[in-house]
């Protein structure tokens, strides 16, 4: 792993939006999978979006085209800034944006109740992520309807999540159609295994429907399962999967799928998201899983190759640590994980899904004069470089 510091000159500016994130960090941006179009729509998104919006955010990239582009997406987390930020509890940028475009209001409008002490889903969502496709569009457009991602608390039942879905498709408008399916796909779910992450596709046909992210899936329950979800599979279709399961699964140490589902219950195209070890920071551990990949035709060698350049640490200088009340060290820049998409069998693409992580200690824990008294700015990096960001 690498750790680029930025210029010890620059003035002492502190960051207000996103987008000043972003130009931190923008220097490390593998030229393989940032083109220069693509970081001038990611700049002109993350300038619209307020810094203390999301402290965890990142980029997906699609590693078997040779055009270098990236979607971004940004987590809210309840018991940061942002979530209040997002219900007008504070004053921001979005007050224009939740203003000027209704998806914004309801995203505004569920924050509102999101943060309210005692409302359910104060009790049972842990974040939300905002994520604008960029591929094909402009930021003015997708900033007007954002895709929107709800996370669960982990340990909702799958009865709570299923009434969860319930409640905010009515909020966003969703087709009441999916009920049906909806249920059918509770019921296939096995063992252990639940909802991690409910999408709305709000830039896309009402038709396209959510996502669903399932986790906790054994590994031997995988084809029972998916033969319940597809009683129309064929058995090469079935094998196809099987070889597909065999050969990539044992490159990661742990995995999810995501389902687009419809009237007609879960589409034939479906994700699996392979994890590596989050805390290790030596990108060698996703060689095995991008050769397999590039062996497949999924991934071109220069994308594995700036998949595996991407990570790294961008420390900041002393003038640029304190943003309002918040310290920052270090932006941290790690591998998330690898998604593949599958279709009746058939592996079809592969993405990355790059990590942009910028932790922060109030002033008051931090303490001013622990900052003061640090012997270097060389120490302050190793410090930051230490800290376990989940």
């Amino acid at each position: 792993m690498n750790c680029t510091p930025s210029s010890a000159e620059e003035p002492a500016v502190s960051h207000t939006s996103l987008g000043d994130v972003l130009s931190d960090i923008e220097p490390s941006l593998p030229e393989s999978l940032f083109g220069e179009e693509c970081r001038s729509q990611m700049r002109r998104v993350a300038e619209r979006l307020p810094m203390q919006l999301s402290s965890f955010w990142g980029f997906e990239c699609r590693l078997g085209e040779p055009e270098p582009s990236s979607d971004i997406l940004f987590e809210i987390k309840k018991g940061a800034p942002g979530p209040d930020l997002l219900a007008g509890r504070l004053p921001s940028t979005l007050d224009e944006l939740c203003g000027a475009y209704p998806a914004w209001g309801k995203f505004r409008s569920f924050a509102h109740d999101w943060t309210t002490p005692g409302h359910p889903w104060n009790r049972d969502i842990r974040n939300l992520w905002l994520e604008m496709d960029l591929a094909g569009s402009d930021a003015e457009s997708v900033l007007r309807r954002p895709n929107i991602f709800f996370g669960p608390e982990v340990k909702t039942s799958n009865e709570r999540v299923f009434s969860l879905i319930g409640e905010l498709m009515l909020m966003f408008e969703r087709p009441a159609s999916q009920a049906l399916a909806l249920r059918d796909f509770f019921d296939c779910l096995p063992g252990d295994a639940g909802i991690f992450q409910i999408g709305f596709m709000l830039d896309r046909p009402d038709d396209d429907g959510m996502r669903l992210c399932v986790d906790k899936v054994e590994p031997e329950k995988i084809m029972p399962w998916l033969a319940r979800l597809w009683p129309a599979m064929s058995s090469d279709e079935a094998e196809s999967l099987r070889c597909v399961f065999e050969a990539v699964l044992p490159l990661c140490r742990h995995f999810n799928f995501g389902f687009n589902l419809t009237d007609d219950g879960a589409g034939v195209a479906f994700g699996v998201e392979c994890y590596e070890e989050w805390l290790n920071e030596d990108a060698a551990q996703w060689r095995p899983l991008l050769d397999e990949l590039t062996g497949r035709g999924l991934c071109l060698p220069e994308k594995a190759r700036g998949v595996a350049d991407y990570a790294g640490i961008t420390a900041l200088p002393l003038s640029r640590r304190i943003s309002s009340d918040v310290v920052y060290l270090n932006t941290y820049r790690k591998i998330h994980h690898l998604k593949l998409t599958i279709s009746r069998g058939n592996p079809t693409q592969a993405k990355a899904y790059l990590a942009v992580s910028r932790p922060g200690l109030s002033l008051e824990t931090f303490g001013m004069l622990k900052l003061a008294s640090s012997a270097s700015s060389d120490a302050d990096r190793q410090a930051g470089r230490a800290w376990s960001i989940q």
